[in-house]
């Protein structure tokens, strides 16, 4: 028993000493999000949904590298407008999951609301998260595209399954 705590315990030293020195890296998979970090201006439509009636959107978007570089923020705030009395600001990360070999993604809201989404990766210029949106007492399927349609401009759809149908919720331009 006291000979197997001693390897358990040398072979936990040396791992530990092997991370020390190198530390954990991030997936080589992550440059495939490269390009689309900035600080971006976005305008567009949201449609109506959940009580929110349709309006023009305003909003900022700041999308950085965090946490040794293991994650890609998305900072989102909408501009408070008459037409937007009640804006909406998130918080999402994305990263590259080596075991389900995606890109995942998981996001919070000022409403409440959370969201987890999982991604292939960038089809030529489009990129799809699909997952779950629960708020309240809601679980509703989402689908985020994200359009590169230059260098500095991207396009976000939001589409949601509502009633067992397939609803565009938002959609807006973003330029940096």
């Amino acid at each position: 028993m006291k000979r197997t705590l001693i390897t358990i315990f040398a072979v936990l030293w040396i791992a530990s000493n092997v991370f020390a020195a190198e530390g954990p890296q991030p997936s080589p998979r992550l440059k495939d999000l490269s390009g689309i970090e900035g600080h971006w201006t976005c305008s567009g439509t949201t449609f109506e949904f959940m009580g929110v009636p349709a309006h023009k959107s305003a909003a900022t978007m700041d999308i950085t590298w965090d946490l040794d570089k293991f994650w890609l923020h998305v900072y989102y705030t909408e501009s408070k407008t008459s037409e937007n009395p009640a804006p909406v600001s998130f918080r999402s990360f994305w990263t590259w999951d080596a075991r389900e070999t995606k890109f995942v993604a998981t996001a919070v809201d000022n409403y409440g609301g959370r969201l987890a989404e999982t991604s292939a990766g960038w089809i030529g210029d489009k990129l799809t998260l699909a997952g779950d949106l629960h708020i309240g007492e809601q679980t509703i399927p989402l689908h985020e595209i994200w359009t590169k349609i230059g260098p500095s401009k991207i396009m976000h759809t939001g589409e949601g399954e509502v009633g067992g149908k397939w609803t565009k919720l938002d959609e807006e331009i973003c330029t940096r």
